[in-house]
């Protein structure tokens, strides 16, 4: 009987190892996401935005875009493209616009100023916008 008990502990020592190393590698795994979503943010779009609230660069600032109305950033000045496309169209940068607006600009909004060729790679615009949406600060909607 006693050596019973010792197995269903040892069992279940094993199974928490398991657990605890499982759980580690899905942390792991989170952890490149993220840093990948960084690295292409940093490389790809840090030259000409910001992440700041009212920091405008060469575009417009990037805090609070995912959920927020296009074209209302103050003291930029978009294209007449994306002016028009947000007046009509009452354009919104969800998660889908945004990922389809990085994709390639040109498609969403034809006429836009952005020189940007879009992201190419499924996976990197996943992870770009996951880390777009984590660190630009709350929603709009949100307040």
């Amino acid at each position: 009987m006693r050596l019973s008990h010792f197995r269903i502990f040892a069992f279940a020592a094993v199974l928490a190892v398991c657990a605890a190393q499982a759980a580690s590698q899905e942390e792991a795994k989170t952890v490149d996401a993220v840093s990948a979503g960084e690295a292409l943010f940093n490389k790809r779009c840090a030259q000409c935005h910001s992440l700041v609230a009212g920091k405008n660069g060469k575009g417009p600032s990037l805090f609070r875009i995912v959920g927020r109305e296009a074209a209302v950033v103050p003291g930029f000045k978009y294209s007449r493209a994306l002016r028009r496309m947000a007046a009509d169209e009452s354009l919104k940068w969800s998660e889908e616009n945004l990922t389809a607006f990085l994709t390639r600009p040109s498609l969403l909004v034809p006429g836009t100023r952005m020189a940007f060729p879009g992201v190419k790679k499924e996976e990197d615009l996943t992870k770009l916008v996951a880390w777009i949406k984590a660190n630009s600060g709350p929603s709009p909607d949100d307040s």
